[in-house]
């Protein structure tokens, strides 16, 4: 017996477009990557571009030599500010296999906007062509270099976060281990991870009733973390790095406060809380929040329901306390 059901308002969005519908299955990372791209393709060009916000590409050197972008997104707000202001630092999403900042411009434009702050996009190396740890030493990188130009960012660099989505997510709490591990001066200030992909040994048994609400599908998380982890089956090996998968740490002191939200019909929602309960257990801050009846990427495609409302302003409050 199970409880599992949509969120009314969620289903009332787009029930009709869902009901019967079958995910597709996909056999490798080029055809799961040709369709993310065509579906985020779509629901960005919906997505209404804000007044108000700048934007500036620098590029920079990851820690392995290789030149990336890092794109500054500065809103018209802060134009006047005489003091270092906060910065967010952003990871997209993508299964580690897809995306770009040019693709989740319009998200980012608006957030910078909404919640009066500088917002820099990496352009993080994407799997399988750059595994793991290529983007973790890209956002690393962005961390040292925004922090070394600080005044001329206008940025304070204690008052740095990380911020990301799915994929973003995972890439973000791992350099965020990664910063507490290297002893980065000063330390971040915030961490904030909206359905992360944390755990590679994450799966669905055949049956699972939670398998007919997935989006993003068991199928889908083995292509995406055998790409991330260089070709490597996932699953329950002793040579991944807990910055690959930070969902392997068991020890989470000395992370910054963090921030951490998951759909209730997530295949990602047993590690999120797990990670939740690692944080709590290490005395660290954390706020997390479980929202039922809501699937992976919920608040892209139902931007319009009480719940991502009630998101909004969690994360709008998230991001002034730092």
């Amino acid at each position: 017996m199970t409880d599992l059901k949509y969120d009314t308002e969620f289903w009332g969005v787009i029930g009709h477009l869902i009901a019967g519908a079958k995910s597709p299955d996909f056999d490798d990372h080029v055809a799961l990557r040709m369709h993310m791209e065509e579906v985020s393709r779509q629901l960005f060009q919906h997505v209404p571009r804000p007044a108000g916000v700048s934007e500036t590409k620098y590029d920079i050197v990851s820690l392995d030599g290789t030149n990336i972008a890092l794109h500054r997104f500065a809103p018209d707000s802060l134009k006047n500010a005489t003091s270092p202001q906060r910065a967010v630092i952003y990871l997209h999403a993508g299964g580690m296999i897809m995306g770009s900042i040019d693709m989740f411009k319009p998200q980012i434009e608006n957030d910078a906007v909404l919640n009066e702050v500088q917002f820099f996009g990496v352009e993080y190396r994407l799997a399988p062509e750059h595994p793991a740890p290529a983007a973790l030493e890209d956002t690393y990188a962005a961390i040292q270099w925004i922090q070394a130009n600080a005044k001329e960012l206008n940025v304070d660099p204690a008052r740095i976060a990380l911020m990301g989505h799915s994929a973003g997510g995972g890439i973000a709490a791992g350099t965020a281990l990664m910063a507490r591990d290297k002893g980065l001066s000063p330390p971040l200030a915030r961490l904030v991870l909206i359905y992360p992909m944390l755990d590679d040994r994450t799966t669905l048994e055949s049956g699972n009733v939670l398998g007919k609400y997935l989006t993003w599908t068991s199928q889908n998380n083995d292509i995406g973390w055998k790409a991330y982890l260089g070709g490597r089956e996932r699953g329950n090996r002793a040579d991944v790095s807990i910055y690959a998968a930070p969902g392997r740490a068991e020890n989470l002191e000395g992370l910054p406060p963090t921030y951490l939200e998951i759909g209730g019909l997530d295949l990602f929602k047993a590690e999120n809380i797990a990670f939740a309960g690692k944080l709590a257990t290490a005395n660290n801050g954390v706020e997390f929040h479980l929202y039922a009846g809501l699937v992976h990427g919920w608040d892209g495609i139902a931007p319009t329901i009480r719940a991502f409302k009630q998101a909004a302003e969690n994360r709008k409050r998230v991001l002034a306390d730092f």
